[in-house]
């Protein structure tokens, strides 16, 4: 029970830093890139994606890995961001391939960044 309590103490510690690392992310983003900003929570996501795979590369233990994928990664990462995304413009027919595209990109981009931070990690 106890070790159970730490872990999501430490989970949700991670998020809280994850999270606070996100949102700066996303607001430096509009004033570097500008429009390209609107790509942020992609990249976001790929980078989570990489960071993910590095820690499960490197099979730290088990509160290591709470801390690092369950709270910073999960925290850092915007899965809610591309579904909103995709919802909003799917029915605009300007708009729908770029985000169908988007999303297709989060798919498998974030498949390919996850093995390329675990054959990093190894």
């Amino acid at each position: 029970m106890i070790q159970a309590t730490y872990l999501i103490l430490i989970s949700g510690i991670g998020a809280a830093i994850g999270s606070v690392l996100r949102f700066g992310c996303l607001e430096l983003a509009s004033k570097w890139f500008g429009r390209l900003g609107d790509f942020m929570f992609l990249g976001i996501n790929l980078i989570a994606a990489a960071l993910a795979g590095v820690v499960y590369g490197l099979q730290p233990s088990l509160f290591a890995n709470t801390f690092l994928a369950s709270g910073v990664i999960g925290g850092f990462s915007t899965f809610s961001a591309p579904i909103v995304d995709l919802a909003d413009n799917i029915r605009l027919a300007d708009k729908r391939w770029l985000a169908i595209g988007r999303m297709f990109l989060l798919i498998i981009g974030g498949l390919l960044c996850f093995k390329l931070g675990q054959w990093l990690a190894n």
